[in-house]
């Protein structure tokens, strides 16, 4: 009751103002000031109906404060009016108040992420100045204001995450001409579809998602000409589909997902050029996959899983090269898995599972989705064994075969998915043991080997699986005493259950010479002859091994040590080199005066090609066309002396990989530090990526090398990304160099002269 007096005051006010007609420059002032002191009342009544704030966010909201100048998350325009309140993910607690409508140029109320309770005031329907009304994430409840359709400028209209009930007022939708977007998602709204969706001629976009709505899918959602929004997941919806959304011809997002619709897919939504989301999962759907001859070049997510679709996977499907997820699991699919599917070059998911149809061998194309993350192809009639050339697959995260016909060993190479969270096997004819170097993937989280033919024991190295949350090996002929480390202990006797030879705990079984002969086998006096034997050959290579190492090491150190600690004789200049310097490659000039000559560039900034966070990069060229990058670096603070200096630069010379610019050498002295390394002509990733004069003078023969296409660029993030992985596990593991890092920055990248 106060704030609607208070509001009642303000109009009498502003009707006054207008009465008197034309006023005096000292009067227009005083008007002014009066109406930012009657907007200041008002903000600091809405502050005033917030019972709590606990991260403070409206303590700057002060009577003695500017509204404009001082109050978060409160905007102005150029006449001291207030246009915009933005407070966002606050956790206020209150009700909105009915005095906001007061505000006489307010066109922005944005409030999501609060706790604000209760209605929205119906005399925000007074609000005439309103193109923005944001209060989703909050607590809201009753009926869905439909007064605020009458609202001639809103161009959004945000309801979701809040409580309201009910059906969708028609009226919400009556003067709608110049609204855009409307999300009522995330409440508990029931009825029908509104039909009168129709008069929002400029919508773009709809959601009503996870509400209880009944009905069909109205035709007149997709009347808007620019509609590229449709979302009515998590409803109650039936009726067919195909037949409504012939008019649809700007989708980008349309998700029916979780329903109750029936009849066939509308697969001829997967040719509009923009559609980047197609999601008709968890429906009655019926019919088969249709031949997908065009398909959008955006489409990035497909989802049909948990209909009741029949019919083979069309290797057309690959088709759809951009696509990043597809999921056509839970159906009634037969046929074969496509190895078509492999080059889709973008999938990060792929799921195909329960389709008791599909038959045949896992594809081992498959290995060409490098990117790959998710594999479910569990409980289908897959044969034959587990490719070997699924450990290609790197990045993968969960691999599900579970529930075939596989046969033959578990690949000893799984072990090069080292990002793997989840193995699951179980309940297939795999026989063999269990590869040990399944013990290397420590990011494993969930592994089931359970309901094979495996045999052997259990290796002690899966005991290093400290990440382990689910982990079975029951119903296998495994044998031997099971490992004592608590990672494999802990999932007590269920977890090792119909393994009759194995013994120890968890199991009552105890360890005795009979079932543990597996493991603590017994040596023949041949074998033992053998391996002596071998050891005694093994001993001598290994002698003539470090005696040619040692050699060889003195030999280099003579050829490599090139210049001494002391100024060369007659050298009085300042651009000398003074110090130790050392190569790794004899392509390089042996001279010194080659190389007094080629490192004068370093005090020429003409010669000067990058920089970086450690140093500065050079192009040195010597006589007879031989050029390097000497990089200059900025050591300060992180080497302490030459001694550690050498020992963290000497590493580099090991390095050997396509994407990895060659080492050639570094130098060291007390007062300047060098990283001597192939000089790449091509220009940096960056001008290529960004653009650069450069890049873009040449002529016409250079075959478009200035510009980046996709392709290119795919290129090169897999070129940065081989590099990475083999500086950080592949040599780095081999060895055992952490600080390797320290002087590789991004300019180290190479590519190919095509990239």
């Amino acid at each position: 009751m106060r704030s609607r007096c208070r509001l009642f005051y303000l109009l009498v006010v502003s009707v006054t103002v207008v009465s008197l007609g034309p006023a005096p420059q000292g009067a227009e002032a005083q008007n002014a000031a009066a109406a930012a002191a009657a907007e200041k009342e008002i903000l600091l009544e809405f502050k005033g109906n917030v019972t709590s704030d606990p991260g403070g966010r409206l303590a700057s909201w002060v009577a003695g404060g500017d509204p404009c100048r001082d109050f978060v998350g409160v905007f102005c325009n150029d006449a001291g009016a207030v246009v915009k309140i933005l407070v966002h993910g606050a956790d206020l607690v209150g009700t909105l108040p009915a005095s906001l409508a007061g505000l006489r140029s307010i066109q922005i109320i944005s409030l999501f992420g609060n706790g604000f309770s209760g209605g929205v005031p119906p005399e925000f329907a007074g609000i005439q100045t309103l193109h923005k009304l944001n209060v989703s994430r909050n607590l809201l409840s009753g009926d869905v204001p439909g007064f605020l359709g009458g609202l001639p400028g809103l161009r959004l209209l945000d309801l979701s995450y809040n409580a309201f009930s009910g059906e969708i007022p028609a009226i919400l939708f009556s003067s709608c001409v110049r609204t855009r977007f409307v999300s009522l998602s995330h409440n508990a709204l029931s009825g029908p579809i509104p039909a009168d969706i129709a008069n929002c001629s400029r919508l773009v976009g709809i959601d009503l998602s996870f509400n209880n709505l009944t009905g069909e899918l109205i035709p007149q959602i997709c009347q808007p000409p620019d509609i590229n929004y449709i979302s009515v997941r998590g409803n109650s919806l039936s009726g067919t589909v195909t037949d409504k959304v012939s008019m649809c011809q700007s989708l980008e997002l349309f998700d029916l997902g979780s329903n109750s619709f029936s009849g066939t897919v509308p697969f001829d939504l997967l040719s509009l050029q923009n559609l980047s989301y197609f999601n008709v999962s968890s429906n009655k759907f019926h019919g088969e996959i249709r031949e997908i001859s065009v398909c959008s070049e955006k489409l990035r997510f497909f989802d049909v899983s948990s209909n009741e679709l029949s019919g083979r996977i069309p290797p057309s499907i690959a088709n759809c090269r951009g696509l990043r997820f597809l999921d056509l699991g839970f159906n009634n699919l037969s046929g074969s898995i496509p190895p078509e599917i492999g080059s889709l070059k973008s999938l990060s998911i792929l799921r195909l599972g329960n389709n008791a149809g599909i038959g045949g061998s896992i594809p081992a194309q498959l290995d060409g989705i490098e990117l790959l993350q998710i594999l479910e192809v569990q409980d289908l009639q897959l044969s034959g064994e587990i490719p070997i050339t699924l450990s290609n697959c790197r990045f993968l995260l969960e691999l599900d075969v579970s529930g075939n016909d596989l046969t033959g060993v578990i690949p000893d190479t799984l072990y090069n998915m080292t990002y793997l969270k989840h193995l699951d096997l179980h309940q297939n004819q795999l026989n063999g043991s269990i590869p040990s170097t399944l013990g290397q993937l420590s990011n494993l989280v969930y592994l089931d080997l359970s309901d094979n033919s495996l045999t052997g024991t259990i290796p002690d190295s899966l005991g290093g699986l400290t990440l382990l949350t689910y982990f079975n090996v029951s119903h296998n002929n495994l044998s031997g005493a099971i490992p004592l480390a608590a990672t494999i202990q802990q999932f007590g006797p269920s977890a090792f259950l119909n393994n009759s030879l194995l013994c120890g705990p968890p199991l009552s079984t105890p360890c005795t010479s009979g079932n543990v002969s597996r493991r603590t086998r017994v040596l023949t006096i041949p074998a033992i002859i053998a391996i002596v034997a071998a050891a005694i050959i093994l001993n001598g290579v290994c002698v003539v091994t470090v005696m040619n190492i040692q050699a060889y090491g003195k030999k280099v150190m003579e050829e490599e040590t090139l210049v001494s600690e002391s100024t060369p004789p007659g050298s009085t200049g300042s651009n000398v080199i003074i110090g130790k310097l050392v190569l790794f490659s004899k392509s390089l000039p042996s001279r010194y005066e080659d190389w007094e000559a080629g490192t004068k560039a370093l005090l020429d900034k003409d010669c000067m090609v990058g920089g970086g966070s450690i140093g500065t990069v050079y192009k040195a060229t010597f006589e007879g066309g031989v050029s390097i990058a000497v990089k200059k670096l900025e050591t300060l603070g992180r080497i302490r002396n030459q001694e550690e200096f050498e020992q963290e630069i000497g590493r580099l010379g090991g390095l050997r990989h396509l994407n990895l610019v060659a080492f050639h050498g570094y130098y060291w002295s007390s007062t300047m530090q060098l990283i001597l390394s192939e000089f790449v002509s091509n220009g940096n990733l960056y001008d290529h990526l960004h653009g650069s004069p450069d890049l873009h003078s040449g002529s016409s023969s250079s075959g478009g090398r200035g510009e980046l296409f996709w392709s290119r660029r795919f290129n090169i993030a897999i070129g940065a990304a081989r590099a990475l992985a083999y500086l950080h596990h592949d040599y780095t593991a081999d060895n055992n160099k952490s600080g390797v890092g320290t002087f590789i920055s991004t300019g180290c990248y190479s590519g190919t002269s095509t990239f």
